[in-house]
């Protein structure tokens, strides 16, 4: 047979061979053995991630995201006593003596004015006087009553002259009761010609002096008192603020004209805003026994922006 009469498996089995001693070759040329299907090795490591410790590849990181914070907004408000007191006379009289002065801080129960006395003691000793007759008149009445029992009891005398004198027993009892009554009034009264401070305070203004008449219908002034320790600073704050600003909340003022700063907290929030400012009004206590806070002065607060925060969050998240 020859060659050309060979089967085509024949030629296919050749071209086989030859491809896989081509192969060999060129593996061996790169100084490795292959298997046959097997993939080639990798010549290189894949290059190490910038910033990797140790030549380790890491996958970078994205940046941590930070929630803004939110701007301050600053509000103002202006220093109020947080007592104030304009004491008027209770009884009629001359002064007598004014015992302060206007800006002398006092102490409760300390004597402002004292009014004239002369008719007031007139007037109480008049009443214990009343008093006695009243007493007099009960027992003499009292002695009466009894005899008209007895002789009643005795039937010597109708029943109607028992019931008359126990009837006059119980008016003259009534009397001595209304007679204490005046007793109490005329003391009150006594007592009353000297004012006193109701709280600690200073002293803003006097109304009287020595001489003037100070009258008791109508009632006349005679001392404007206020309480500086605490002493109120009210805030005026935007209504589109209102979220923000809460009672027990920390805060820190400022008092730019004089300088000072104080740290307090809000006491309380009126809930009500003022429908030409469209703002409400937060109430802060502050503790002022220096006295270096005067009622009148301008502060500022500073609050954060309401809904900034939350906000910003939301676009935060939205980003990511």
């Amino acid at each position: 047979m020859s060659r050309f009469d060979r089967p085509p498996h024949f030629l296919a089995v050749a071209l086989a061979v030859a491809l896989g001693g081509g192969l060999y070759a060129c593996d061996k040329g790169a100084g490795g053995v292959a298997l046959p299907g097997a993939p080639p090795a990798a010549d290189h490591e894949p290059p190490a991630v910038d910033g990797a410790e140790g030549g380790e590849a890491t996958a970078s990181q994205p940046p941590a995201s930070t929630t803004p914070k939110a701007p301050k907004i600053t509000v103002h408000g202006t220093t109020e006593a947080h007592r104030m007191s304009t004491l008027r006379s209770k009884v009629t009289g001359l002064v007598a003596e004014v015992h302060v002065v206007d800006g002398q801080a006092v102490k409760a129960g300390d004597p402002l004015v004292t009014l004239d006395t002369s008719d007031l003691e007139l007037h109480l000793k008049s009443a214990k006087a009343a008093l006695r007759t009243a007493q007099a008149q009960v027992r003499a009445i009292r002695i009466e009553a009894e005899r008209a029992r007895r002789l009643v009891a005795d039937k010597a005398l109708p029943k109607a002259n028992r019931e008359q004198a126990e009837s006059q027993l119980s008016v003259a009892r009534a009397g001595v009761g209304q007679a204490r009554v005046g007793v109490q009034m005329a003391d009150k009264a006594l007592a009353d010609s000297v004012i006193k401070a109701p709280y600690d305070a200073v002293i803003v203004k006097r109304h009287v002096a020595e001489g003037d008449y100070a009258a008791a219908m109508p009632p006349q002034p005679i001392a404007t008192l206020q309480e500086i320790d605490p002493i109120d600073l009210r805030l005026v704050v935007p209504a589109v603020h209102q979220l923000r600003v809460r009672a027990g909340e920390r805060v820190k003022i400022r008092f730019p004209h004089s300088g000072l700063e104080r740290e307090g907290t809000i006491d309380r929030v009126v809930p009500a805003i003022d429908p030409r400012t469209r703002a409400l009004t937060a109430v802060v206590e502050l503790a002022n026994p220096d006295g270096a806070l005067f009622p009148g002065m301008f502060a500022e607060v500073d609050l954060a922006a309401a809904g900034v925060a939350a906000s910003a969050g939301r676009d935060a998240e939205g980003a990511r």
